[in-house]
């Protein structure tokens, strides 16, 4: 039996899924891919796919641990980002199996799942961020724009403008106000080793996006953006391999704020891989061939990456 690399709940990630059979095949492992759904695209990509109940579920991690010991998987990769809490908290389990969890710390999850954690961290950083307000002590001045946010959340989902001067209709655990900074949207796609130091620090412009997700997108090497994402990363301790930072970034004062900060692989790193961030390899470098890595900054800048719809067929 050949051994393996596992991504997590594949979904539609056929992009992902192609970087990563490259990478599986360069060292002569299978690729596996799990979901909680059986058909999904990324099953049609995979040398084994593997149903798995929802991370919800009790019988998850069980059912995870035991197709890892089962199958020889070696690297673990997470995807989705509900599921990122949940694997932090049963790491020990999971790589007591053989395998290597490709994730950042349970505290580093923690503070960046928790948006009103990330908030107070880089303010005490004093690294730039809008001003954001729980529910309960919304205060806005009427001169400013507001939007309206989960406290945990992702994708935009739940994201609406604030009309007026009154507070959000949701608890202050569930919901934060934040000012809109001005700007451009940016994601800076960045990979930590095991060190905790910044191999790469790639931003790209969102110039589109469908339902929080970037279509189009060009890379951008704006150093303001390069020196934030290492800030981030000496700011908050334990962050490892793939993460992602969404910043506005106003190039007429040469000043940025982060909103976000994903911990995991972002929807539009298939641009970074393709500008020679090749994150996937470096995973595979550090922990299947235990080799060291170099900081890498000879990227390919004003990289545009236009998606575009796909099919696969299979007959059942």
């Amino acid at each position: 039996m050949s051994k393996g690399i596992l991504l997590l709940s594949g979904g539609a990630k056929v992009a992902l899924a192609r970087i990563l059979n490259q990478s599986a095949r360069k060292r002569g492992f299978d690729l596996h891919i799990s979901d909680s759904i059986l058909d999904v695209p990324t099953r049609l990509i995979a040398d084994r796919f593997i149903q798995l109940p929802s991370f919800e579920s009790k019988a998850w991690i069980q059912a995870l641990g035991d197709y890892i010991s089962e199958n020889e998987i070696k690297l673990l990769i997470p995807s989705r980002h509900s599921e990122l809490g949940n694997l932090a908290a049963h790491r020990e389990e999971i790589e007591s199996t053989g395998a290597f969890l490709a994730l950042s710390s349970r505290d580093a999850i923690d503070t960046c799942l928790d948006k009103w954690k990330t908030y107070q961290i880089l303010k005490k950083t004093e690294i730039p961020t809008p001003d954001t307000l729980t529910s309960k002590g919304f205060s806005p001045d009427p001169k400013k724009s507001y939007i309206s946010k989960p406290r945990f959340g992702s994708a935009s989902i739940g994201v609406r403008s604030v009309e007026g001067t009154s507070p959000p209709n949701a608890s202050e655990t569930e919901s934060l106000t934040q000012e809109i900074a001005p700007g451009k949207e940016f994601t800076i796609n960045a990979y930590v080793d095991h060190l905790g130091q910044v191999i790469s620090a790639i931003p790209h412009e969102r110039l589109v996006t469908e339902s929080g997700e970037v279509v189009q997108a060009k890379t951008k090497r704006i150093p303001l953006l390069i020196e934030t994402a290492e800030k981030v990363v000496s700011a908050i301790p334990g962050f490892y391999g793939p993460i992602n930072i969404q910043v506005f970034y106003d190039e007429a004062n040469n000043s940025c704020q982060i909103t976000d900060i994903n911990p995991r692989l972002g929807g539009g790193f298939p641009l970074a891989h393709q500008a020679k961030g090749e994150f996937i390899e470096w995973l595979c470098q550090e922990n299947l061939d235990q080799r060291e890595l170099r900081p890498f900054d000879r990227w390919t800048d004003n990289l545009l990456m236009m998606r575009y719809r796909e099919a696969l067929f299979e007959i059942q």
